[in-house]
């Protein structure tokens, strides 16, 4: 029967997919159950860092208007077109903050569902599915907790879904060279550029292998250069001011260098495997990144003839290596050393995929294939399991502090917020209007009649083994403006307790400080303790430079 062979090959391609798509389903839903299990236990509905800056935005919300100037403004290099409409509809709607939070999670697990189908559909076996149930696993690591209990991180999460997607169908069309898989991917690295600053370099990315892969299509070129034009446009010109800025901009504190750059870029990369060091630049951490590079570097030289036909591994590698560039230029320019901060980790993993996919794309794995596979597997498993218990572990406390500061906002306070510079009491009010219900309100003011608050403390310049505020009986004292303070409060250092004396109207505490406190550079934590009633007040970062 001639037509059985064609039947069989069939019912194989729909045994295939189904069997793709179940695990790429399964995966996506494990990975937001794990997320949604450490938002329930530490997310709160409370502003954090760059937020506070979007005042202007919640006050339009508040006021039911929608500026197209305001959704195009950039910050700190950002164009936050999709998160400022998201952020406007949270407080036009009074919608709780969680949900932006919860939404993240559920675009991060569709990037690993989706990454776990491209692993597992590259080498059908055992090892495949092995590996594309780790892949999975890594994106949604709470490696990147920082991002998760961050609302305005959704930005990232769709910039990350957007360019994975781009990517994918430009591969198809590079093996294809339909024009519907390239203006799919046009259209998603456009919606990438708009959710944060990263996704210029996706936008970029996509057009040049668009047009690099095009033949004599000419139609498909002149698509291309004019998307570019627009693409650039819309994200340049709204930045003119930011960029003359950062141009007059000094820092006395720059560690930029070439040598600098290369250890920051070693760092960053070790991240995605194993590195839990406090700088990120110890000799364990520079190993392994020395280890991933060249390794994807030999794999990248060993393809190089057939990159048509392997496009997704070289556009994650390409896209992960441009942006840790630009950012360790930047953070070094600043005088900022933070390769392995947790909000980087999503941002350098492509590279460790892109590794992986070139991997299975080889041909038959050699002996020596299948061990730098394992040492891969075996790191990214170990980094995200032992990542998501020590975060089990964190969210109650989590969940604590930000209780804490949202009670603070809906007072009309600012103790336990976190953000960057002073706010003004302006700023302040809008804040709570947006993001307080009044029920939160009037809780919130009978709950601080009862805390213990510190609200802030100086001295702040302390040098390691130097004295400072120095008292007549020749010890180094600091002072703490403070909220409901009684009698027997003291204040604590690094864990242990200062002889302190509070002011009769409780909002004023002074303590010495012993020398061997402030002898090595360091960040301690600061509170209120009152062993009388056991009240413990928020926690302040005290450095010693």
């Amino acid at each position: 029967m001639p037509f059985l062979p064609k039947s069989v090959n069939m019912i194989r391609f729909f045994k295939k997919s189904n069997s793709l798509i179940i695990t790429a389903g399964v995966m996506s839903i494990v990975c937001f159950i794990l997320l949604g299990l450490l938002l329930w236990r530490g997310a709160y509905p409370t502003p954090f860092k760059d937020e506070f800056y979007f005042v202007s935005l919640y006050n339009d919300a508040l006021k039911g208007v929608l500026s197209f100037d305001e959704l195009f403004r950039p910050h700190n290099g950002h164009i936050y077109v999709l998160l400022k409409l998201l952020l406007w509809a949270v407080v036009y709607f009074r919608i709780d903050l969680r949900v932006l939070m919860y939404a993240q999670s559920i675009l991060i697990s569709l990037t690993a569902g989706l990454l776990a189908y491209v692993v597992y559909r590259d080498r059908e076996s055992r090892l495949g599915l092995v590996t594309a149930i780790i892949v999975a696993l890594a994106v949604c690591s709470a490696r990147q907790y920082e991002n998760l209990y961050w609302a305005m991180q959704i930005s990232f999460a769709a910039m990350m879904f957007f360019t994975v997607v781009a990517f994918v169908f430009t591969e198809r069309f590079a093996r294809n060279n339909n024009l519907g898989s390239a203006g799919i991917a046009m259209v998603l690295a456009f919606l990438a550029m708009l959710s944060a600053g990263a996704g210029i370099i996706s936008f970029v990315l996509v057009v040049i292998a668009i047009y690099m892969t095009s033949g004599s299509n000419r139609r498909t070129k002149a698509i291309s250069i004019v998307v570019t034009i627009v693409g650039l446009l819309v994200f340049i010109l709204p930045q003119v001011s930011t960029l003359e800025n950062i141009k007059n901009a000094q820092s006395d504190t720059t560690l930029l260098s070439v040598g600098n750059i290369a250890v920051y870029l070693l760092a960053y990369f070790a991240n995605t495997i194993f590195s839990f060091s406090v700088r990120g630049d110890d000799l364990m951490s520079l190993a392994l990144g020395i280890l991933l590079l060249t390794v994807t570097l030999w794999l990248l030289i060993r393809l190089r003839h057939d990159w048509r036909n392997n496009l997704l591994p070289f556009l994650l590698v390409a896209f992960a290596l441009a942006t840790a560039t630009l950012i360790s230029v930047a953070r070094l320019k600043n005088g900022i050393w933070q390769p392995n901060a947790p909000r980087y980790y999503p941002l350098a993993l492509p590279l460790l995929i892109g590794a992986m996919l070139l991997l299975f794309r080889v041909g038959r794995l050699m002996l020596f294939d299948r061990v730098i596979i394992g040492v891969f597997l075996i790191s990214m498993l170990t980094s995200s399991v032992y990542a998501y218990l020590v975060e089990w572990k964190t969210t109650p406390y989590r969940l604590r502090s930000l209780s804490m500061a949202h009670i603070s906002l809906c007072s009309g306070q600012t103790v336990g917020l976190a953000f960057d510079g002073d706010i003004e009491q302006t700023n302040l009010d809008i804040m709570r209007r947006a993001f307080c219900k009044p029920e939160d309100i009037v809780q919130s003011r009978k709950i601080t009649r009862a805390l213990l608050f510190l609200k802030d403390f100086g001295p702040r310049d302390i040098y390691a083994g130097k004295d400072f505020n120095v008292q007549p009986d020749g010890m180094s004292a600091i002072w703490a403006n403070t909220e409901n303070a009684t009698p027997t409060t003291v204040l604590v250092l690094g864990g242990e307790q200062l002889r302190s004396t509070v002011n009769e109207h409780g909002n004023l505490v002074t303590a010495g400080v012993p020398r061997h406190l402030c002898a090595q550079k360091g960040e301690y934590t600061l509170y209120l303790f009152d062993p009388v009633t056991g009240k413990k007040s928020n926690e302040l970062r005290f450095v010693v430079r």
